[in-house]
């Protein structure tokens, strides 16, 4: 087992990502990287905010026809690479346009949209989602009190049957 002053430095989470990265390991030995080391290093999707442009949100849509529609019509279009900065990964990899000019990695491909646009849309969902939270308990305490009116309507009307003679 190797000492922790043989592991390669690792940026810790939160890390500022616009410092300068930790130096180049030239003697790596994979079997000294610890858990927590791995768990903090980034995939071919985690795109290095340096390369992207201010005031749009990214994000990766399954490339299939219909998931493509939807999310333009919730206000992302594909980034264009040839009107857009080099976008890199993670790793700091230029990812590369395929054929049909966008940016895909696997099945997704990477789309945009305006900031205000995303947290516009994002109060609306907080917005419907609370109402829809609410909607369930106050319907429920209205029905409740219209029942507990007409239980009381019909307690109000109600004369007492006995089997005993009303004459005597």
């Amino acid at each position: 087992m190797s000492k922790p002053s043989d592991l390669p430095p690792v940026n810790p989470p939160g890390d500022d990502l616009r410092a300068p990265r930790s130096s180049v390991i030239t003697n790596f030995n994979p079997e000294s990287i610890s858990i927590e080391s791995i768990e903090h290093m980034g995939s071919n999707l985690d795109l290095d905010p340096r390369s992207l442009e201010r005031g749009y949100r990214y994000r990766w849509v399954y490339r299939a026809p219909v998931k493509v529609s939807r999310a333009k019509a919730r206000g992302y279009a594909v980034v264009d690479p040839a009107s857009h900065q080099p976008i890199m990964n993670f790793a700091g990899d230029i990812l590369q346009p395929v054929e049909d000019g966008t940016i895909t990695v696997g099945d997704v491909v990477l789309m945009r949209t305006p900031e205000q646009h995303y947290r516009g849309r994002r109060k609306l969902l907080r917005k419907k989602t609370g109402e829809k939270l609410k909607g369930p308990t106050k319907s429920f305490k209205e029905k409740a009190k219209q029942e507990k009116q007409r239980n009381r309507r019909l307690s109000e009307n109600i004369e007492v049957i006995t089997n005993k003679d009303p004459d005597e």
